[in-house]
């Protein structure tokens, strides 16, 4: 059931650090992984197709600083922030050497989803909030993350809306077909 999922994840608060993936439940259901950009070391995207397994690009630590607030570390180094409205290019998901631990502005609020995403309430639905940029992560078309909202509304930082649901898995990822444990 969703209360008792939202038990499993409450529990998970408790320990500092856990291995993650998250996949986009809007417009597609891709794993949201690191890819080279060019002016920036990094930045997030999603994957076009569904698989049942992250890839290493597709993984991050989630370490918890205080209830419902974490930071994301890549799992090949650098912690995830947001580029907020009046940084270029704005809203972007990037990676930056500062740990949120010094640098609370690098933290994002994890809003957990009672909505059940997937087969017998087994993975948690989440919304991550950046600090930083003041707004939601969002998967938009063809593959681009970013904090703002979706086509002529780009100026404005994203609210709670559909897309904005990710799906949460933590290790260890199956190798079968069946969905990865929930967090």
């Amino acid at each position: 059931s969703a209360a008792a999922l939202l038990v499993a994840v409450a529990q998970v608060v408790a320990v500092a650090e856990r291995e993650v993936a998250f996949r986009c439940t809007r417009p597609k259901r891709g794993f949201l992984r690191l890819r080279r950009h060019p002016f920036l070391k990094s930045a997030l995207h999603f994957d076009g197709e569904w698989s049942a397994r992250p890839s290493t690009e597709a993984t991050f630590v989630l370490v918890w600083l205080a209830p419902g607030v974490a930071q994301l570390r890549a799992r090949r180094g650098g912690f995830l922030t947001m580029l907020g409205a009046d940084e270029r290019p704005p809203w972007m998901v990037t990676t930056t050497s500062e740990s949120s631990s010094t640098n609370a502005t690098n933290a994002f609020r994890v809003e957990y989803s009672s909505a059940s995403l997937g087969p017998a309430n087994r993975t948690a639905g989440v919304r991550l909030f950046s600090e930083r940029a003041r707004a939601y992560v969002n998967c938009l078309r063809a593959g681009a993350v970013r904090g703002h909202k979706a086509g002529d509304r780009d100026s404005a930082a994203d609210v709670d809306e559909p897309s904005t649901l990710l799906e949460v898995l933590s290790a260890p990822f199956d190798d079968d077909d069946d969905p990865p444990r929930n967090v």
